[in-house]
């Protein structure tokens, strides 16, 4: 899933917006000759996702929208909007870069995913490792019995971490050089700011949507408590209802005792 899609899914429980086809545009406007009723101005700093077409998958900010000229202009995206490109308006109750920072706070809130890495090869008799870059808080270490795949990784359990090492045992070092050492760890999702930005499939979307809609929800109700109302709690309930979904974070492997 990309950052769009999940402003989509956003926008789409956080109010009613408007979804209908182009019938022309250019590199900053497009047009839709439909009878709209939203009055001069109506769409000002609000959205614009385009769905379809050389755009697709671009949310941009609507610098106007024109009513006589049934028109949405927006900054430059390069590409030129064309007949037939399907598209969605929401106005600027909760603009882009609200959306931006909901969706981010609530990945902050989902917490840490797993993740693994495969990249250090055991050397014979060696007893510490340089981690890799990004890996930290290691949880889970396997070593490989086969150099080729299937790897047939196998649990490694006299291990430890140390200022940016993994330190074996004395006497439980890997005994032989070449084979994949992977390592598991949970890791902090990176901060999305761009359309094309991907989320980690771990992350249920429905599970996200409703997080990111409690988080644009209460910036809302800042300025607007009467218009929010009973909505944050609806957010707050399919949000516990989605929390089961959340993804498995990594736990760390018990240490077995050394008996000589």
């Amino acid at each position: 899933m990309k950052l769009f899609d999940a402003l989509y899914n956003l926008a789409f429980v956080l109010q009613d917006f408007v979804r209908s086809t182009a019938t022309a545009g250019s590199q900053t406007t497009l047009y839709d000759n439909a009878a709209r009723f939203e009055p001069d101005d109506y769409f000002n700093n609000g959205t614009l996702f385009i769905r379809s077409g050389n755009n697709a998958d671009k949310a941009a900010v609507i610098t106007d929208w024109d009513k006589t000229a049934t028109k949405f202009t927006f900054p430059n995206l390069t590409l030129l909007c064309a007949t037939g490109d399907i598209y969605a308006a929401i106005p600027k109750d909760f603009p882009k870069g609200v959306m931006i920072e909901s969706i981010n706070q609530a990945l902050l809130e989902i917490g840490k995913l797993p993740k693994t890495d495969v990249t250090l090869p055991t050397v014979a008799y060696q007893e510490e490792y340089a981690l890799p870059t990004g890996v930290d808080d290691v949880k889970r270490v396997e070593i490989a019995h086969s150099l080729v795949t299937p790897f047939q990784y196998v649990p490694h359990q006299n291990w430890k971490e140390r200022e940016g090492k993994l330190v074996f045992d004395t006497f439980y070092e890997p005994a032989a050089a070449g084979y994949k050492i992977r390592l598991s760890y949970n890791v902090d999702h990176a901060e999305v700011d761009a359309d094309a930005n991907v989320i980690s499939d771990l992350i249920h979307p429905h599970l996200l949507t409703w997080k990111a809609a409690v988080y644009a929800l209460r910036w809302r109700m800042i300025r607007n408590p009467e218009e929010v109302g009973g909505r944050i709690n609806e957010a707050m309930a399919q949000e516990a209802r989605y929390a089961r979904k959340a993804p498995k974070k990594f736990r760390k492997d018990p240490k077995l005792s050394r008996w000589f």
